[in-house]
């Protein structure tokens, strides 16, 4: 019991060390300058070039900006007197809510005079 738990703890520590001198920049830059750059005699993977890929983030992005124009126009494009429709609607909403609150309290207190 004893042997395992000090070989929890020597694993605790080698990983907590191992993390500790990672987050060092110079420990880092050395372990990395040690690991080849490129490793030879790799075949060449087929598939999407990293060319493709800019180009449609560049679609893409132009695509977002049209779709937020857009939104700005149709922003500008509102009428006073849609705004007051809609504050119009909001409080008959309110009213008709507190309409409701005030019947649901009618029917509980004729509901307990009829016991």
């Amino acid at each position: 019991m004893l042997t395992k738990f000090i070989k929890l703890c020597l694993i605790f520590i080698v990983i907590g060390g191992g993390l500790i001198l990672y987050k060092q920049p110079s420990v880092r830059d050395q372990i990395f300058a040690r690991i080849p750059k490129s490793i030879p005699n790799l075949p060449q993977v087929k598939g999407i070039s990293t060319d493709k890929f800019g180009s449609i983030s560049g679609q893409l992005k132009s695509e977002l900006d049209k779709s937020v124009n857009q939104a700005q126009k149709q922003l500008y494009n509102i009428k006073l007197g849609d705004v007051l429709k809609f504050l119009n609607r909001t409080q008959k909403i309110t009213t008709d809510f507190r309409g409701f609150q005030e019947y649901i309290k009618d029917q509980v207190a004729n509901f307990g005079k009829k016991f």
